[in-house]
């Protein structure tokens, strides 16, 4: 049976990087991952948990218990790549959407697999933190998405998507999109006891920007 200490072990073997690199990517202090990879303690906390895994691109429930799911099956010949987590700027006038890599967070580390099972390229993809209560319980306040952003064109209906609306262009919303025959866009958020749909007419699309598709979600808890 193998441990927390094993599993680390492992990942950094299958990434090609060492315990100095991991601290540099997840946060966590070096002293904090020398013990962990020495095995001298038996229960972790949950934040430095979730930063190990974040930085790992690993489900946290695997790291901790070792029990397997599709999420976090590792195949040793894959190649990893960051991926960056981002704040957006949305300019209204002329319509572009601005990113800036937050310097509060450090990047995921995702497999060459992941991005043949989502059909996209890492040039593509960007990650954000979901911040509020309105996607719940899908997604929960924290958790990490990953977005295609080339993939903002044609709406795959009942999707998730993120956007950014006119009225607050520094706020990424994840909501799951709809539309109407006539390009009426419906934008539905899962927590329906708090938050009611909302209808934007086809002369007002304009107003909303469809940054990318969610293709993953990244739990923290």
């Amino acid at each position: 049976m193998t441990t927390i200490s094993d599993r680390i072990k492992r990942l950094l073997k299958d990434r090609n990087i060492n315990s100095k690199d991991l601290s540099n990517i997840s946060g966590v202090p070096p002293a904090t991952i020398s013990v962990l990879l020495n095995g001298k303690v038996k229960d972790v906390k949950a934040d430095t948990l979730s930063r190990i895994a974040r930085a790992l691109g690993v489900n946290m429930s695997w790291l901790y218990t070792g029990r397997s799911d599709s999420d976090s099956l590792i195949d040793v010949t894959d190649s990893y790549a960051p991926v960056h987590i981002y704040n957006v700027h949305y300019d209204i006038a002329s319509g572009d959407v601005f990113y800036t890599k937050s310097p509060d967070y450090h990047p995921l580390l995702l497999s060459s697999s992941f991005f043949k099972r989502y059909k996209t390229d890492l040039n593509y993809c960007r990650a954000f933190l979901a911040v509020g209560d309105s996607m719940e319980p899908a997604i929960v306040d924290g958790d990490t998405v990953i977005v295609d952003c080339s993939d903002n064109d044609q709406i795959r209906d009942g999707a998730p998507y993120a956007v950014i609306c006119a009225n607050n262009p520094d706020l990424l919303q994840v909501k799951v999109l709809r539309q109407k025959f006539d390009r009426t866009l419906i934008i539905h958020s899962i927590n329906t006891s708090k938050y009611e749909d909302e209808t934007v007419a086809p002369e007002q699309l304009k107003c909303v920007r469809i940054v990318g598709r969610v293709i993953a979600i990244f739990s923290t808890k």
